[in-house]
């Protein structure tokens, strides 16, 4: 991040609170900065309403607060199906 000229879709203050607040920035970074993965090599232009640092703020405590609850949901899918192939198991 530090070493990019101009962040595609959001400022230097929402990004910052994506790493740190939301924990997932570092995740998405990766995925969608400078350029997302999908689109190639070449250079991409920015997007025109590009994410603030309130934003950025709101996304990562709102992040912060779901993605708990659907790690928590998953797990628990996973755990059900696992005690249902161990008990139909002769």
């Amino acid at each position: 991040m530090i070493g990019t000229d101009r962040p595609r879709l959001g400022n230097r203050w929402a990004w910052f609170w994506l790493f740190t607040v939301g924990e997932v920035g570092a995740m998405l970074f990766l995925l969608l900065e400078p350029r997302p993965l999908w689109r190639g090599l070449e250079p991409q232009n920015p997007v025109r309403n590009r994410m603030g640092g309130g934003g950025g703020c709101v996304l990562a405590l709102c992040l912060s607060l779901v993605i708990p609850v659907l790690v928590a949901v998953g797990l628990s899918r996973v755990l059900h199906t696992l005690l249902d192939l161990l008990s139909a198991a002769p």
